[in-house]
């Protein structure tokens, strides 16, 4: 079979026979310029600006009438090459080719199923319509005599007279509601406030001014001239009168048999005390101290008995630092409520708290002992107190990080990697440090069982800086652009690098990032809600961005919550770079503790079941000892998996052995995987997916499990290095 565009449409369909896509594919893969014409033709179909042809372009297969021609394999053959040329040189012309034999693949491989009902009501709509617009014969016009004695319409009257046209209804205006009805109901409530605030004042009693207008009694004569305690002293006089009131009603007085003194405008401080008010003050008991109060001048004076160091309490965790960042997240896990927590802007932090940078954020921290953090997104630490020297400890469990003095030089940090200890001591007040620390894993080991060795890189970024870890050969310095291994072997000699790690100069977040940061962020400021249940909401794709959606799913994975990424992998709307970013992620976060491989494994046998054992196993890595055993064919078979997750470890393990993709797409249907899979099964067979030898040792993995080798295959859609 010639190597056509018209066949390599076909063969980026999917719609050609099994030989024939074996042939087309090897004749590509020998061709530089098929290769090329292949992703680009993959590139512009999935351009959104890229214009289209005008509807009355002329020239040569420019017209719709040509590329249907060409399309259905009827266009002339001396006309074919221009047509071909055309769509050679012009993207516009490319990508409408494309896209139209992409749409009639799928219109002629997956007909339309159409409902019977609504097939035979669209059959007989015309019927409908005409019978609806069947023209009403209006009355004629006067008739006029003739000689004959006929009568005989006006010419006007032999046409149909044209209907006036009605408004429907959803087009009128509403009609004007009345405005009446919020005037009566706020009338209504400013009546029953007023009505409530007598009530409250008591002007709805007998002895009132209101009642007694009501009641038609003229108002009593109040003595105003005389002290409160005379009034409450000497008894009013009896109101005189033509009519016959009783007395006024007391709240929870006398009997009615007992007379007793009408209340007096002053209301008395207490009920049951009969005493007037020229009682000493000293007995009321409004002046009694309530035994609630009692203990507050004691609280006040409490520090005053405390340790004199600020950031030392007597027992328990001691004060280490603050954090200093406002609009960065950093969480803390309390023992008390077995959570996750986000500390506040300048909040406190004590030793023996793990403490978490979520990805996409870099928190400033700054220790009693004159050393300032800063830690970037994907770390956990843990801060500890200090020794016999007084030198403060950190404690870093994975990710990376900035530490530098505060002030002065001479500054030390006890530094804790696993089960390595060392003292890192600023020679100058210029020294900053960067520190790398990650897992080492063994291929083909069980986490859980096997744990991974934990590695550090120590990186000098600027002055010197020296790293004692007690041996007879003393202090190892590290000079400016020079790095040091650290790990359970004994420390090598610090060694210059050509160039530091890209992350170690900080480079600001791209605008979706940073956007994806701040909505993070603002939603983690709500402090009646755990973070963990925050992010579950922000990482479903249905309800946020997919940048917010794959930043909630990282920081939901660097507290060991690994439910949300692994239930994404068999998410076909995402991303295949996104997908391979997560499995990349997960195969990281199985290695750095024995506790995280089993929260994924369980979260793993929990959405999928049936094939926990073969996912999780992939998360492992591989050695040739295991290809040749047979795991090269068991992922060459879970490529053709009805399971999306399954072909998608498979393929990136793939891809991660061999460095090569053979144009093999996870997320296609299994007709268009059949030609890539035949490549991958005759690799198989020649015993090709093997692991090639390292140039040169790598001492330590990825600098992040987020990021991918600089020397990969890039995936198809992307673009080519």
């Amino acid at each position: 079979m010639r190597l056509t565009l018209r066949t390599l449409l076909a063969y980026i369909d999917g719609i050609l026979e099994q030989e024939d896509a074996e042939e087309i594919g090897k004749k590509i893969e020998e061709s530089e310029f098929a290769t090329n014409l292949l992703h680009r033709t993959r590139d512009v179909t999935r351009r959104l600006r890229l214009a289209a042809p005008k509807l009355a372009q002329q020239g040569s297969g420019l017209d719709a009438n040509t590329v249907a021609e060409y399309l259905d394999n009827t266009l002339h053959d001396d006309r074919v090459p221009d047509f071909e040329k055309v769509c050679l040189e012009s993207d516009v012309h490319l990508a409408e080719v494309a896209s139209c034999h992409q749409i009639l693949t799928l219109v002629l491989g997956e007909p339309a199923e159409i409902n019977p009902d609504a097939r035979r009501r669209m059959y007989h709509l015309p019927e409908l319509v005409a019978a609806d617009a069947e023209p009403q014969v209006a009355s004629a016009e006067p008739q006029t005599e003739t000689g004959d004695g006929n009568g005989r319409e006006g010419a006007s009257a032999s046409k149909k007279r044209r209907q006036k046209p009605t408004v429907p209804d959803y087009l009128r205006e509403p009609r004007k509601k009345r405005r009446l009805w919020p005037l009566a109901a706020a009338l209504v409530l400013a009546l029953c406030c007023t009505a409530l605030v007598l009530f409250a004042r008591g002007q709805f009693e007998r002895d009132s001014r209101l009642m007694g207008l009501l009641l038609g009694r003229p108002p009593a004569e109040e003595p105003a001239d005389l002290p409160p305690s005379d009034l409450e002293a000497e008894p009013a006089p009896p109101v005189a009168g033509p009519i016959d009131e009783p007395p006024p009603l007391l709240p929870e007085g006398p009997s009615e048999e007992t007379p007793s003194p009408p209340v007096a405008p002053l209301p008395l401080e207490t009920q049951e005390s009969p005493q007037p008010l020229s009682v000493p003050p000293a007995t009321e008991p409004p002046l009694e101290v309530t035994p609630e109060k009692a203990p507050e001048p004691p609280a006040d004076t409490q520090p005053v008995t405390a340790p004199q160091s600020p950031l030392v309490t007597p027992s328990g965790p001691q004060r280490m630092g603050r954090l200093m960042s406002d609009d960065q997240v950093l969480l803390k896990y309390r023992d008390d409520s077995n959570a996750w927590q986000r500390v506040l802007p300048q909040g406190i932090l004590v030793s023996e708290e793990p403490l978490v940078a979520l990805s996409g954020f870099r928190p400033e921290i700054t220790l009693g002992a004159g050393v300032a953090l800063q830690l970037l997104g994907g770390t956990r630490i843990e801060l500890l107190a200090a020794d016999e020297q007084g030198v403060a400890g950190l404690k870093v469990h994975f990710g990376r990080a900035l530490v530098m003095p505060l002030a002065d030089a001479g500054a030390q940090v006890r530094l804790v990697v696993g089960d390595h200890v060392g003292v890192m001591t600023f020679s100058e007040a210029e020294s900053i440090a960067i520190l790398d620390v990650s897992p080492v894993p063994t291929p083909g080991a069980n986490p859980e069982s096997e744990p991974a060795l934990m590695a550090a890189s120590l990186y000098a970024r600027s002055g010197q800086i020296l790293w004692d870890e007690g041996a007879e050969s003393g202090p190892v310095a590290i000079e400016a652009s020079a790095r040091l291994v650290v790990n359970s072997h004994p420390a090598q000699t610090a060694a210059a690098v050509e160039k530091l790690p890209s992350w170690s100069e900080l480079p600001p977040l791209s605008d979706p990032e940073r956007w994806a940061a701040s909505k993070v962020e603002k939603e983690l400021q709500k402090e009646d809600r755990l973070p963990s249940l925050v992010l579950i909401e922000l990482a479903d794709p249905d309800q946020s961005n997919e940048e917010v959606s794959g930043l909630a799913s990282r920081c939901l994975a660097d507290v060991d919550r690994f439910d949300v990424m692994v239930a994404a992998l068999n998410n076909s709307d995402l991303r295949l770079d996104w997908l391979e970013s997560y499995a990349a992620y997960l195969r990281s976060a199985v290695a750095r503790s024995p506790e995280a491989a089993r929260a994924i494994r369980q979260a793993i046998e929990k959405q999928h079941p049936q094939d926990s054992d073969a996912l999780y196993r992939m998360l492992w890595g591989y050695t040739n000892q295991d290809l040749e055993g047979g795991a090269d064919k068991v992922l060459v078979e879970h490529l053709d998996h009805p399971a999306l997750a399954l072909r998608l470890l498979a393929f990136w393990n793939l891809k991660k052995i061999t460095d090569y993709g053979l144009y093999y797409r996870p997320e296609q249907t299994a007709a268009k995987r059949q030609a890539a899979i035949m490549n991958w099964q005759e690799r198989q067979a020649d015993g090709k997916i093997r692991i090639k030898p390292a140039t040169r040792p790598r001492l330590t993995p990825p600098a992040s499990a987020m990021e991918t080798s600089p020397d990969r295959e890039p995936s198809i859609g992307e673009p080519q290095p």
